[in-house]
């Protein structure tokens, strides 16, 4: 006997209010169609080629019961949509052998099925609900109560059929980047503005002073400094330079004065201790005596 083969009229599963249905991959047939199947002895699971004969379109599924009217089949509606075919439309229904599956990529339609937390665990429980994934078929999947729309871009190993079957398989999932995703924009670095060297400012020097430093006096006075506002712009005095024999004596007088101040001092310590002072005879000073012609004599000889 050949494979079974039927043309049925076709209708979604929403007429059956079984909306869970929808989310999956297999389709129900007339009782009919289990009793050809089992004389046929086909291999289990069972599995189906689709296919709109007059738009050459074709997918493959699952069955999942054996409850239509006569001459009826019920499928999900994404089916349909893959088939090009309405409510009512003849489908030819043929049994298929397919190979086991070993890889599947798949291209989700929204950026929110890959923010899942885990997608591969939300499609592993979601794969339950189908025997057959075929290149070109747009799949849905529930998860928290929201549809996520899936194309099936290829599958491996490679057949005619451009199908495998997913039952009890080991299959690797890889994800295309979803259809609204869009590549992020790269910041245009901003151009780096070479700072500009500035000549340092230039700092005024104040006009140069005359005899603005400190300066010691003779006597041993504390150092004393110019007032700031004597500039240049001041008018210049007269400079006495002091003959050296004036420098001389001044500084013996300075001495002299310097020693009878000390002497003073220790006077008046010695009187608070209660010892006996002395008095010194000031020594007259001693006038240096000049000798007339006293110097280096040479003859005219």
């Amino acid at each position: 006997m050949g494979p079974f083969k039927q043309n049925l009229r076709c209708h979604s599963v929403a007429i059956l209010e079984r909306n869970g249905l929808e989310c999956g991959g297999k389709i129900i047939l007339p009782p009919s169609a289990l009793d050809h199947l089992t004389k046929l002895h086909i291999d289990y699971p069972m599995l189906f080629c689709l296919k709109n004969v007059q738009r050459n379109l074709q997918t493959h599924s699952g069955v999942l019961e054996f409850v239509a009217e006569e001459g009826l089949c019920y499928m999900p509606y994404w089916m349909m949509n893959r088939l090009m075919i309405e409510e009512g439309d003849f489908v030819e229904i043929t049994s298929a052998t397919l190979q086991k599956g070993e890889f599947v990529k798949l291209q989700p339609h929204s950026t929110a099925f890959i923010d899942i937390s885990n997608p591969r665990a939300v499609l592993e429980m979601a794969f339950r609900a189908y025997s057959t994934l075929t290149v070109g078929d747009t799949i849905k999947v529930e998860y928290n109560s929201k549809i996520y729309l899936i194309d099936v871009l290829e599958v491996k190993p490679d057949n005619i059929h451009d199908a495998i079957t997913i039952v009890e398989a080991d299959v690797r999932v890889d994800f295309a980047p979803p259809l609204d995703y869009v590549e992020p924009v790269k910041p245009v670095a901003a151009p780096v503005e070479t700072p500009v060297e500035q000549p340092p400012p230039e700092i005024e020097e104040p006009e140069s002073l005359r005899f603005t430093g400190e300066y010691h006096t003779l006597r041993g006075g504390p150092p004393k400094q110019f007032r700031s506002d004597m500039t240049k712009s001041a008018p210049a005095e007269p400079i006495t330079v002091p003959k050296p024999d004036d420098v001389i004596f001044k500084t013996r007088e300075l001495k002299r004065g310097a020693s009878s101040s000390r002497s003073g001092d220790v006077k008046r310590k010695r009187r608070k201790r209660g010892e006996k002072i002395e008095e010194e005879e000031e020594k007259p000073q001693e006038t240096p005596k000049v000798v007339p012609f006293s110097g280096r004599g040479y003859s005219l000889r």
